[in-house]
This record gives structure tokens, C-alpha cells and sequence, in this order.
């Protein structure tokens, strides 16, 4: 798309593969953890732009809320009671610990800590 056809897709793909392995391969974890941090700052700021732009375009935060509040006032109950049963327990407790599996990336990292103090740095974020 950027190059308009000039450069194929599996030489893009190959050149992307080769530098993150090198700046990998070269910066260890702290290069990863750093990519993390520009990538959370892009995505961060990225989510404010999009918020802002959506609600100028509803005319400001007063008048998106208005919105919400003609056309669906039920997103603006606090929901109350809940159902406490087994089975709602089971669900989201099976849920959560499923989604560990779409988190390897997570787990490399805890196995990687230098020590017992970087582990547990780890684990508070």
C-alpha cells in the first residue's frame, strides 16, 4: 500500500522480520520493554485522538451524553444485583484463565526476570 505495488509484500515482510530481530537480538528484553512503551504511548494516544474527534463530531462531551441519553438511557444505569449463581462464577473464572493462552508473550517475560526483585516489578504491572 505505501509503496503502491513498487516493493512486494513478502520483501516488506522480510525487512520487518529482520530488523526486529536484530534490534531484539541486540537490546535484549529492556529493547522489547522499550518498544512496549513506544507502542502503549501511540496506542494511548491514538484512543485520546479518536475520543476527541468522535465527540466534536457529536458536538462536544454534553452533547455526545445527551445523545446516549435519548437514544440508549441504558447505558446509563448503574447495574444493580447479579446473579451470584455457580455458573456465572465457572464462566469467568474458566475465561479468565484461558485468556493466559493469548498471552505468551506475558509469561516470556515473567520467566525472564533476572531476579526475584525484577520478577516481582514485573508482576505489579
Amino acid at each position: 500500500i505505501l509503496t503502491g505495488g513498487a516493493l512486494p509484500y513478502a520483501v516488506g515482510a522480510g525487512a520487518v522480520l529482520v530488523i526486529t530481530l536484530l534490534y531484539t537480538s541486540l537490546g535484549g528484553m529492556r529493547a522489547t520493554m522499550w518498544t512496549n512503551v513506544f507502542q502503549g504511548t501511540v496506542f494511548l494516544g491514538l484512543m485520546v485522538a479518536a475520543t476527541a474527534w468522535i465527540a466534536g463530531d457529536l458536538g462536544g462531551p454534553a452533547a455526545a451524553m445527551e445523545w446516549v441519553a435519548a437514544e440508549r438511557p441504558e447505558l446509563l444505569v448503574k447495574a444493580s444485583g447479579g446473579d451470584m449463581a455457580p455458573g456465572p462464577w465457572a464462566s469467568w473464572g474458566l475465561a479468565i484463565a484461558l485468556t493466559v493462552i493469548a498471552f505468551p508473550h506475558i509469561l516470556v517475560r515473567l520467566f525472564a526476570a533476572r531476579d526475584a526483585r525484577a520478577l516481582k516489578n514485573a508482576c505489579r504491572l
